[in-house]
């Protein structure tokens, strides 16, 4: 998913060892943030819009986090049904 209608394409990096992530301002400066994943798969960049609703880079920094203990749980949840 490309970064949406009506949000700057270059977003500001948010520095964490477990992702590729930017905040990225709506243009004109008003209303909410989104925040994007970038995933490698393979030799091709896909991006992934995480939420479109953060103030500022703070907010961004939370949403991450947020997504990432969503994405443990679900790992964890993995491994006990399949025994990974």
């Amino acid at each position: 998913m490309p970064i949406p209608d009506g949000y700057q394409k270059r977003g500001v990096k948010i520095a964490h060892s477990l992702g590729n992530f930017h905040f990225h301002r709506r243009l004109g400066g008003g209303g909410d943030g989104c925040v994007v994943r970038t995933w490698m798969l393979g030799s091709e960049r896909v991006k992934d819009v995480l939420t479109r609703d953060c103030r500022d880079i703070a907010d961004a920094e939370i949403a991450v986090e947020e997504h990432l203990a969503e994405m443990a749980v679900l790992i964890g949840s993995l491994h006990t049904e399949y025994g990974w």
